[in-house]
């Protein structure tokens, strides 16, 4: 298996985010209460922001893309099946990283062990200590937004689960 630092995201995973994110051309407030637009895009966007083109949209899911598959690059320290880099990417693009103190995320929860040291989330530590069946497991519980389980958020976390253990996923 090829370590993360070496892997790139795949068009698998890319289609698969675009299906689950659905293209908004216009600004629309997200279920957690984020500003959105494009696939999934945050970054810079505001309740008044103009509606953008398809170009841009794609350009942006690049970015995205690209930045959710850096993340992973630089926080997996154990080696990869190109689903598993797929799953955890569409994760990361998802959800984030986190911020000590303030969000949780993939990477970084948002307590800190001993009021000191970020704490990184159960699925990456897991993962990180090659016990990839629980770091799988992680996947079912990152289903909240603003506190309330979404459908969606069911369904797209059984579909990464499976990305991530090999299986075909239906998008």
């Amino acid at each position: 298996m090829p370590m993360a630092v070496d892997m790139k995201p795949s068009a698998e995973v890319r289609a698969f985010i675009q299906a689950h994110e659905g293209l908004r051309l216009a600004v629309y407030c997200c279920p957690g209460g984020e500003w959105t637009q494009g696939w999934g895009h945050t970054k810079g966007v505001t309740a008044d922001s103009p509606p953008v083109s398809v170009t841009v949209a794609k350009r942006w899911l690049d970015e995205d893309l690209e930045a959710a598959a850096a993340i992973v690059r630089k926080h997996v320290r154990v080696p990869l099946e190109q689903g598993q880099f797929d799953a955890l990417t569409s994760l990361i693009f998802n959800i984030g990283p986190g911020l000590p103190g303030v969000r949780d995320g993939i990477v970084w929860l948002r307590r800190r062990a001993g009021g000191g040291l970020a704490v990184p989330s159960t699925l990456l530590s897991k993962l990180n200590a090659c016990d990839y069946a629980g770091a799988e497991a992680e996947f079912h519980r990152w289903k909240y937004s603003a506190g309330k389980v979404l459908g969606g958020l069911v369904k797209r976390r059984t579909e990464e689960a499976a990305m991530f253990r090999g299986a075909a996923t239906e998008t």
